[in-house]
């Protein structure tokens, strides 16, 4: 008793264990080719040092792509850089990254795979030291490790709010610049 693939399935996915992994499937619009992902996996400095795609960068995803997934979740990119986290850390928070941000999607999907890309900002684990900024997160967030991120002296103290509502404003810009490199489409986390 054999399955009969829908037209552009490839035939041997009936022939597989799990045969539906090779079928293609729309989500919320989004045609992907199958129903393979690759999750978002930092790369800890294959950007450059002010956050923009590389060579390298494109190279490792090049090759995962190539590999037949349907779907690449390209890793966090920082909408602010105020919530870098580690040194390297992709970005996405000025329009001088679209270009890198272009190539990389266009890499992805030249072998048939969707490109999503995942928005991040490090909040409480932010490193002040990489970026320069203050570290932004709420009053009563602990810190992270032996950082001691500044505190809101109170809750409606302007220097507190001022640099918090230009963070919170943050991924509009980035997404939007990320929709104009082609993506599929950018994800917040």
């Amino acid at each position: 008793m054999g399955t009969t693939p829908s037209p552009g399935v490839d035939d041997r996915a009936a022939d597989q264990p799990y045969p539906l992994i090779r079928r293609p499937i729309t989500v919320g619009g989004l045609h992907l080719p199958n129903r393979i992902v690759m999750s978002p996996m930092t790369t800890y400095g294959l950007a450059d040092p002010d956050g923009a795609s590389n060579d390298r960068h494109r190279a490792y995803y090049d090759r995962r792509a190539a590999s037949g997934i349907g779907l690449v979740i390209v890793e966090s990119a920082m909408v602010h850089p105020s919530g870098q986290c580690w040194p390297n850390h992709l970005a996405v928070h000025d329009d001088r990254f679209v270009p890198g941000l272009a190539q990389l999607a266009s890499t992805i999907k030249r072998h048939g795979p969707a490109a999503v890309l995942q928005l991040h900002h490090g909040g409480r684990v932010a490193v002040a030291e990489l970026s320069g900024r203050p570290v932004l997160r709420p009053r009563r967030s602990p810190p992270r490790g032996d950082r001691s991120p500044p505190r809101c002296p109170t809750p409606t103290s302007t220097r507190c709010w001022r640099p918090l509502r230009r963070a919170h404003d943050a991924p509009a810009r980035p997404a939007s610049t990320a929709s104009s490199c082609t993506w599929a489409r950018p994800t917040c986390c």
